[in-house]
């Protein structure tokens, strides 16, 4: 008889397991229901004449997005070509001397656009994408 209790627990047992069973299956299914599984990835591009080129719709978004699916990604570009670096490092200093300044006035571009891209959502993720043109390369 002893032997058939530890094999059989009593079935208030059974039901309390059913409970927290059903308990946690609800708990998951108010968390897929909801995109709290689901993350958000931010792709930030920059750079100079190489970037400003690029059309990341054509082919970069789309491609991330499959790979990426079912999250939500975000895809933010600021480039400009034809600008040295330093316009996007504020604490850049020359080699030698001190000139010319370094302004970050398209970091701070940058940034705004980010801002703007993301809005009020939470991400994840951050991927950083530079590419460099002539200039200073």
């Amino acid at each position: 008889m002893n032997a058939f209790r530890l094999a059989c627990p009593p079935r208030r047992v059974k039901i309390a397991a059913m409970k927290n069973l059903r308990l946690l299956v609800a708990v998951i299914a108010c968390l897929l229901a909801s995109g709290a599984c689901a993350k958000t990835h931010l792709f930030i591009l920059s750079g100079q004449s190489n970037m400003a080129g690029l059309n990341p719709a054509v082919s970069f978004t789309p491609t991330v997005k499959k790979l990426l699916a079912p999250d939500e990604v975000i895809v933010v570009k600021s480039a400009q070509g034809g600008q040295p670096i330093r316009r996007w490092y504020k604490a850049w200093t020359p080699a030698k001397g001190d000139q010319p300044k370094a302004d970050g006035l398209l970091h701070d571009k940058l940034m705004v656009a980010v801002e703007k891209g993301v809005g009020d959502k939470k991400y994840d993720t951050v991927t950083f994408v530079w590419m460099q043109g002539e200039r200073d390369a």
